[in-house]
């Protein structure tokens, strides 16, 4: 078979694998310059386009139930005037 010397370098794979692994996947920085450009990439003209619309329509729905809610707080008024 391999001897006691495999065996020491597959403990140390064991061992050290996922260290360097999960060391390497929490530095920022040995991803940083592949996500920003990811980011650039796939952000373009007609997404903000798609941003600056969905907050239009947000307002839009905001401003229309204000009006409903004013027009049925109005409403409960005059029928406890009554």
């Amino acid at each position: 078979m391999g001897g006691w010397q495999l065996e020491v370098a597959r403990m140390a794979g064991y061992i050290f694998f996922p260290v360097v692994f999960f060391y390497s996947y929490h530095q920022i920085g040995f991803k940083e310059e592949f996500v920003t450009e990811l980011h650039k990439k796939h952000l373009s003209a007609r997404m903000i386009q798609d941003r600056e619309r969905k907050a239009e329509t947000e307002k839009i729905i905001r401003e229309f139930r204000q009006r409903k809610l004013q027009e049925e707080l109005e409403e409960q008024e005059r029928a406890a005037r009554q």
